[in-house]
């Protein structure tokens, strides 16, 4: 069975398919944490509302002091009304703005494309019966909002994972200040084919973003990797897409990648987070394990590049613990990230999402298939 491109969502196409039709300034380092002062809670949480039940992926990125958008694979909507997912459909993807601040404390609201309509859509929509966007992560940088989104298709010959990634293409939002219904998008190509798959966590350094890239290998010795790449954002801003490599010799050279790319991080995520933590003086990678892994792992480094520590555990997920007396064995959790603008002192608000083999059971059990929140300690700071 092949396991890459293995995204998040890919239980949920699968089970999409046998759904059928049941339902149908100088640039400076970013995303440094935060937090809304006084007392109020902004822990988010996922309600089940205004026709939204449920998703996985759970991106988020930080546009203004206690504003985030949340960024969502496959997702299961209904009537505005319901509560359960009886009856409800699938689209590819959704997104959400929340807010939190003393007077309204936390509060969130979804969006897709034809809501509340007898055929919704996606929120990334390719315009293509065939393809689907599913998004990954990003960055805002002088007004635009950048998303990382892969582009799939789907693989009809194929009897378990029937869908293929395409490419990955960046999509520019020109005004996220507008509510998301009014967004301006346009999609600029970063990748083809399924060989790399850049985006599954973006870092802005200095004058580029950094783009951790998973590469899959044909040697079936060695497993999937990490490689990283860069954009300069001055190009960026202009319109282009240039993208650079890491390399061996620890220089930057043109191209997504090249014979002598460096690998970073020794094992693949299709998504994960690298955030920098001043407290710690490191970056910090946050994932979930290998294949069916019921734990969150943490990497750490003093830079970017690397070099990066051994993967270690940090938290097990309590749907997939054996000591779990209702523990369902075709639940299993995955999704991993963590959202450092709800970064509390020395803890890391970390999210990931269950699923289930069974159709049936995705359906019926609503406290599956949405964003779960963790506080996971801060590694020690470096000497």
């Amino acid at each position: 069975m092949k396991l890459f491109p293995v995204h998040r969502s890919c239980f949920c196409a699968v089970l999409m398919a046998a759904v059928g039709s049941l339902a149908m300034a100088a640039p400076v380092r970013s995303q440094i944490a935060s937090r809304t002062t006084g007392a109020t809670d902004c822990r988010p949480s996922f309600p089940y509302k205004d026709g939204w039940l449920g998703a996985d992926a759970a991106y988020s990125i930080s546009l203004a002091p206690g504003r985030s958008v949340w960024l969502f694979g496959d997702s299961i909507v209904g009537k505005p009304s319901a509560r359960d997912r009886k009856g409800a459909n699938f689209v590819r993807n959704s997104i959400a703005l929340s807010t939190c601040d003393q007077a309204h404390g936390w509060q969130i609201k979804y969006y897709w494309k034809n809501k509340n309509r007898l055929k919704p859509t996606a929120f990334f929509d390719t315009k293509e019966k065939e393809y689907w966007y599913w998004p990954l992560d990003g960055f805002l940088y002088r007004g635009r909002l950048y998303l990382a989104t892969s582009k799939l298709k789907n693989k009809p010959d194929e009897e378990v994972f029937s869908f293929e990634t395409v490419g990955v293409y960046l999509a520019v939002v020109s005004n996220p200040s507008a509510t998301p219904d009014q967004w301006q998008v346009q999609y600029l190509k970063l990748s083809e084919g399924s060989a790399l798959y850049p985006g599954s966590t973006i870092v802005l350094d200095g004058e580029f973003a950094n783009l951790f890239t998973v590469e899959e290998t044909t040697k079936p010795e060695k497993r999937q990797h990490m490689i990283l790449n860069r954009l300069s954002l001055a190009r960026l801003d202009r319109g282009e897409v240039s993208l650079e490599y890491f390399a061996q010799d620890k220089s930057w050279k043109p191209g997504i990648r090249g014979a002598d790319a460096a690998v970073v991080i020794e094992t693949g995520h299709s998504e994960m987070s690298v955030r920098y933590h001043a407290q710690a003086k490191q970056w910090v990678a946050v994932s979930g394990g290998d294949f069916l892994s019921n734990q969150i792992m943490i990497r750490t480094a003093p830079a970017l590049t690397g070099p990066w520590s051994e993967q270690r555990a940090v938290y097990e997920f309590p749907e997939m613990s054996k000591n779990n007396p209702r523990r369902d064995r075709d639940t299993f959790c995955y999704a991993v990230k963590e959202h450092i603008e709800f970064a509390k002192a020395n803890r890391m608000l970390v999210t990931y999402a269950c699923n289930s083999f069974k159709l049936d059971k995705l359906f019926a059990n609503t406290d599956i298939y949405r964003p779960q929140t963790v506080l996971v300690r801060l590694p020690s700071q470096r000497g």
